[in-house]
């Protein structure tokens, strides 16, 4: 979704059979202006304003069932009572009405947010998605050795908005 200074994606399911919503930034109006009122997982790539920006304009006009955050994020920033609470970490798994989601990263704890941006390969109908979230160079180097080319995808969002701290010629 064109956002802004800021990042969201939305991923109808086929016969629109649920939601998942990748950070939420300036998204709101778009996601009520195709009628959606209910997001079956909002997954956070990291807590940066950026990708969270929008969350408390979310809950109050549409509800989330659950939320999906990695295992290094401070559980404290993100208030969403109403929600189940899944923390992610290299190597979990999840299918959601043939949507197939493995969580890749982070694979360490880093020292800065970005760095600990969750990492996962989203497969829908035999095509799949990386997603990136603003993983540094330092993250990407840690993917590769550990993946190798089950990181291959059909479509890469690009890390870190298209920055050059991200998104290296190795991946």
């Amino acid at each position: 979704i064109d956002v802004g200074q800021g990042d969201s994606s939305v991923i109808i399911l086929p016969n629109k059979q649920g939601v998942i919503c990748v950070d939420t930034f300036n998204n709101v109006d778009y996601l009520k202006s195709l009628g959606i009122n209910k997001i079956d997982y909002l997954i956070l790539s990291h807590f940066d304003f950026d990708h969270t920006g929008s969350i408390d304009d979310l809950k109050e006009n549409i509800k989330i069932e659950n939320v999906v955050y990695s295992i290094y994020e401070d559980s404290t920033k993100i208030n969403l009572p109403s929600a189940k609470i899944l923390k992610v970490k290299s190597g979990d798994y999840l299918n959601f009405k043939g949507a197939e989601i493995f969580f890749l990263g982070p694979i360490n704890c880093y020292s800065d947010s970005n760095s600990n941006s969750l990492v996962f390969k989203l497969i829908i109908e035999n095509k799949s998605i990386l997603y990136t979230g603003d993983m540094t160079i330092e993250e990407e180097n840690d993917l590769i050795l550990k993946y190798k080319s089950k990181l291959n995808s059909d479509v890469l969002k690009v890390g870190h908005h298209g920055s050059n701290t991200s998104t290296s010629s190795k991946l």
